[in-house]
């Protein structure tokens, strides 16, 4: 037998399950209730595979409960495990293409790994508590988290994990679906993508979190995010009526303006634009010839009252300070959420 597996040769699986620690010392490992393989580059895996090459075919009884299969610094092709009643360790590991568990709310763990694939699916039980740790990982593909209830308190005697998000990149869409984070849930360095598509609960879910946390800048993001998905229901389906229409106008207009406060850069736009627009209505389309830079700025300042110069352009000169105030607070608590002074 060679002292590698080759994954493109047609025994590889009958090699493999032939494998000692006798004759692959530095690759496998096994045990009454554990199989740890190291360093291998695995074909395609899926459920079947798991329970016939891993499971029965490792396991010395045919109770799975305790099972446990460790995966160090391999790499894989397709993975896909559905409802597998194991413990599921990945370490230093690799998936270069997609990768799909269902769990069966036994606790699983990725440390130093990296997802590669189009597609990393992981999906829980609905209701009953599932342990999940991700640590150090680096996601270039994109991730669906759907119908994880995290139990972030290991249960006694289970051998269970309390579920964290450690030093984890996301680099795309990040999905959320019936998804439950208790308020204790840690999250550790996480670099959250741009794009996150879940529902108003989950992004107040993650706020909570964030904000017992103390991590102020982030539970802000969430704060938005979640006034965002608000906005949205406001326009579809049975509320999408006039009987709240000044929910919809105020959510719209901040959201237009900065966001939800989650940009600064927004409004102070917004005021340099605006003003321009009213300026020239005031002075004319060459305003700045004719009222000059120092026209202008007296103009925009807030606290300034009319001259005569504008007495005939009034309603414009109100009409303007109005959407300065309007403008200035949001641009105002913009600041304040980014630096909480």
């Amino acid at each position: 037998m060679p002292s590698e597996f080759d994954k493109t040769s047609s025994n590889f699986w009958s090699e493999f399950l032939q494998a000692t620690e006798a004759t692959h010392p530095m690759q496998v490992k096994k045990a009454s209730n554990m199989i740890r393989v190291s360093g291998v580059n695995f074909p395609s895996i899926n459920t079947q595979t798991l329970e016939e090459y891993f499971i029965r075919g490792q396991s010395s009884s045919n109770s799975t409960l305790g099972f446990r299969v460790v995966f160090h610094c391999c790499t894989f092709e397709d993975f896909e495990s559905s409802k597998l009643d194991i413990f599921l360790d990945f370490d230093g590991c690799t998936f270069s293409k997609d990768i799909i568990i269902e769990s069966s709310g036994k606790p699983m763990t990725f440390e130093r790994t990296k997802f590669n694939g189009k597609t990393s699916k992981f999906t829980g039980v609905n209701t009953d508590p599932c342990q999940a740790q991700f640590s150090e990982c680096v996601f270039n593909s994109e991730v669906v988290l759907e119908g994880f209830y995290f139990l972030n308190i290991p249960l006694r005697g289970s051998g269970n994990i309390p579920s964290k998000f450690n030093q984890l990149n996301f680099k795309k869409t990040l999905t959320l679906k019936r998804v439950t984070f208790p308020k204790e849930m840690a999250f550790f360095g996480v670099s959250w993508p741009r794009k996150i598509n879940a529902d108003r609960d989950i992004f107040r879910q993650l706020k909570v979190c964030m904000e017992e946390q103390k991590n102020a800048l982030q539970a802000n993001v969430f704060h938005s995010l979640e006034m965002n998905e608000y906005r949205k229901e406001l326009f579809s389906g049975e509320r999408s009526s006039l009987s709240n229409w000044s929910d919809k106008f105020i959510f719209l207009l901040s959201w237009a303006i900065s966001d939800f406060t989650l940009s600064w850069f927004r409004p102070l736009l917004l005021i340099l634009i605006t003003s321009v627009f009213f300026f020239m209505i005031a002075c004319g389309v060459d305003a700045f010839n004719h009222c000059g830079f120092n026209g202008f700025f007296h103009f925009i300042n807030p606290f300034n009252r009319t001259t005569d110069h504008y007495y005939s352009v009034y309603s414009v000169w109100f009409i303007h300070k109005i959407v300065l105030i309007i403008l200035s607070y949001h641009l105002v608590v913009a600041v304040k959420r980014k630096t909480k002074y």
